[in-house]
């Protein structure tokens, strides 16, 4: 009774290491080939990624890497001293302009929480527009009683968290409307005016 066909090849291959190798490599090749890849262009070379088809499975998805985050959106606004608004690829959420106003519009800052922004004279009045209104300079009550700035506000930077905002005067005054106070230059002698201040990032 002759032996089947597979249990005759490996008697065969058996005693033959060299053609025992040579049949090793081509079935790896052949169940290679019927495999198949799977490449996306989001990453271009990386095999396992993306649509593809393998004769063995047909056609299906491999595990890509993530894209990358979409980078934050870019935009300013412009305010000019009459309180009017100007916006560059952002919203637009209204503007002092053609109101009356006390003092000329010095500095605006936009809030973190709510992607709107505040405006400030330099009497240290504060416009509110798309986000919450923390007070200001004028009539604003601290344990030393009502504030009055002896010098004109030149600032107004926005808290992280969006908690509020702080106002800076020319003779270096802060005052904080909504977050803690940090400290001040009010008290040292300046050889020069203070023309802005800028929240730490």
């Amino acid at each position: 009774m002759r032996a089947p066909l597979g249990v005759a090849l490996v008697r065969f291959l058996r005693d033959r290491p060299v053609q025992l190798a040579i049949a090793a490599s081509l079935l790896a090749a052949v169940v290679l080939s019927s495999m198949g890849t799977f490449q996306d262009a989001r990453s271009v070379g990386a095999v396992g990624c993306g649509y593809g088809y393998s004769p063995t499975i047909g056609y299906g998805y491999g595990k890509c890497p993530p894209p990358p985050a979409p980078a934050p959106p870019d935009g300013y606004w412009l305010v000019a001293s009459d309180g009017g608004v100007f916006a560059f690829n952002a919203p637009f959420y209204g503007s002092m302009g053609a109101k009356p106003l006390n003092k000329p519009i010095v500095a605006m800052a936009a809030d973190p929480a709510t992607g709107g922004y505040w405006m400030v004279a330099s009497d240290g009045g504060v416009f509110s527009f798309h986000a919450p209104f923390y007070g200001s300079v004028p009539g604003f009550a601290t344990q030393f009683g009502d504030v009055a700035l002896a010098t004109p506000v030149v600032g107004l930077a926005a808290q992280l968290a969006g908690h509020g905002y702080w106002v800076a005067s020319a003779g270096g005054g802060v005052l904080p409307l909504g977050p803690r106070f940090l400290g001040s230059a009010a008290g040292i002698r300046l050889h020069s005016a203070v023309v802005a201040i800028a929240t730490r990032a």
